[in-house]
């Protein structure tokens, strides 16, 4: 039986953030899609991609446009119960942040980053 969920937490060059809600997860380098044929034949396009991830925040009252131009740093998300670790190694953040006023929500933000890994489960 697999575990997930729990409680996350996130750092920023060491630095600790406010996660809200989940993070999900890109763990692959390469983008796939299907070319279907006239006679239901198939091929696929290959390409490369990077590693990230979708993420929230809560609103701390943080800069925002600093996040968004901050050089690369190590991103590692720990998972509390199951012991998982996520590392995105020289990560950056992409998107356009949204502050939801009604409950403090920080959306449209990315991680995305050359090295991805996880240990544990």
């Amino acid at each position: 039986m697999a575990n997930f969920g729990g409680t996350m937490r996130l750092t920023i060059g060491g630095q600790p953030r406010t996660l809200r809600g989940s993070i999900k997860v890109n763990p692959s380098g390469t983008e796939s899609e299907e070319i279907v044929n006239q006679d239901r034949s198939y091929s696929r396009s290959l390409k490369p991609a990077l590693p990230g991830g979708d993420v929230t925040f809560e609103d701390d009252g943080g800069d925002w446009e600093a996040v968004l131009l901050m050089p690369p740093a190590n991103i590692t998300v720990v998972e509390d119960q199951t012991g998982a670790i996520h590392t995105f190694t020289g990560g950056s953040f992409v998107g356009k942040p949204e502050t939801d006023r009604s409950n403090g929500e920080v959306s449209g933000l990315k991680i995305i980053c050359s090295i991805y890994r996880k240990v544990g489960v």
